[in-house]
């Protein structure tokens, strides 16, 4: 399409808005007549492991700017990149229909096109390169004044194109240059002297954004290592693609080999990551048998609990009121008892009065049996020497505890 338009700029409004418009006028049809129907691109696969990394994709200025201050305004971005110099990386298939002289493709008959448009992939290589080289050596030129790109790369890249069997593949057609991805930029992706792209240029005094048409955008977008990098960015999606793979290109295939001494091993990565995934499912195994073992183990503590609960529950319903009221002062005398640990407390008189109250009544209370007040004084002997700063012998002359022991049989 950039060889028939031949840089003539678009006049007609339509064709400028609409890009298929351009299209169906230089290609003498629409998509169901256009030559380029029987062109049919494959998607391109990976041959091997592919060598890649994180990098930065940095915006920055064609050319430099009076205030270094100043930044594009595209934000920078972490990208998973296939790493430069990877010989041969991907394979795929570009097949190219025929029609017979009356039109006829697949048993339908359509508009024949003009001989010299019938695709022919020698031609669409040469015309491939001839939109694709110029830009190429235009972006190297530029990002060189500014010092962008790596020099070491942007010298190898300018002598494969130069001096190499690369070379002469790309001029006989039989080898072309691509560029794929998000981040070719506008100029690679556009009919020469076609182009209108917005360049934003800022607010004016009413606060009103600005902007203008150009043919050629003021920024680039590199990859870097960093995302504050200078000197040593790479443009993105550049690409030769091969149409006959049993001719060798030397050259490039040493200079990617070069390339790949400083490629990450992919190989080792690969096992270092299975290595901390191995790691993190068994700890995650780990993790989740210790939460199944302590929640089957609060289900049996809380069924025991429950259980005990139970038992407890029966065990008061059969004591009598008095055996329930010494069990009462057994329980309230533990729970001190834990409170205050091994320390004895200092005579509050709260326990002792506890422990009096309850000798009081049994020896009182009608209702009380000689056992019950068997179980009081011995509740009473037990307990309150431990809460209290009073021995055993202390606690049973101070309550008369012998008393209610003779009344029992």
């Amino acid at each position: 399409m950039d060889k028939l338009n031949d840089k003539r700029p678009v006049m007609d409004r339509d064709e400028k808005k609409y890009s298929t418009n351009l299209a169906k006028r230089l290609l003498k049809g629409d998509f169901a007549t256009s030559p380029l129907r029987l062109l049919k691109v494959g998607d391109l696969m990976p041959v091997g492991e592919m060598d890649r990394s994180i990098l930065y994709a940095v915006n920055r200025y064609k050319r430099p700017k009076a205030d270094a201050s100043k930044k594009p305004r595209g934000i920078t971005a972490r990208k998973e990149c296939i790493l430069p110099g990877r010989y041969r990386a991907l394979m795929g298939e570009i097949t190219i229909q025929s029609l017979d002289n009356k039109g006829i493709l697949n048993g339908e008959k359509r508009n024949v096109p003009q001989q010299d448009m019938r695709p022919n992939l020698v031609q669409i290589a040469k015309d491939c390169n001839a939109y694709h080289l110029p830009r190429l050596r235009e972006e190297l030129s530029d990002m060189d004044k500014t010092g962008l790109v790596n020099p070491n790369w942007k010298s190898a890249i300018e002598k494969l194109l130069k001096e190499s069997t690369l070379a002469d593949r790309l001029k006989s057609g039989q080898a072309m240059l691509i560029r794929m991805g998000r981040y070719g930029g506008a100029e690679s992706k556009t009919l020469t002297e076609v182009a209108d792209i917005k360049i934003m240029l800022g607010k004016d005094e009413t606060g009103r954004q600005q902007h203008e048409f150009r043919h050629k955008a003021t920024t680039y977008w590199l990859a870097a290592q960093t995302a504050d990098d200078q000197k040593h960015m790479i443009p993105f999606g550049w690409a030769i693609l091969e149409i006959d793979l049993q001719y060798k290109l030397p050259e490039l295939e040493a200079w990617c080999e070069s390339e790949a001494q400083n490629h990450p091993d992919m190989k080792a990565k690969y096992a270092e990551l299975a290595k901390e995934k191995a790691s993190t499912e068994e700890e995650a195994a780990q993790q989740k048998f210790e939460r199944e073992a302590a929640k089957k183990a609060q289900s049996q503590a809380e069924e025991t609990a429950a259980q005990a609960a139970a038992e407890r529950a029966k065990y008061l319903a059969n004591l009598s009121e008095a055996g329930r009221e010494v069990e009462k002062f057994r329980e309230e005398c533990e729970k001190c008892a834990q409170r205050i640990g091994d320390k004895k407390s200092k005579p509050h008189g709260a326990d002792y009065s506890r422990a009096r109250a309850l000798a009081e009544k049994a020896r009182s209370d009608e209702s009380w049996t000689a056992a019950d007040k068997q179980a009081a004084a011995e509740a009473i002997e037990y307990w309150l020497p431990k809460l209290e700063t009073l021995d055993a012998k202390e606690v049973r002359k101070k309550l008369k505890l012998a008393e209610l022991k003779i009344a029992a049989p």
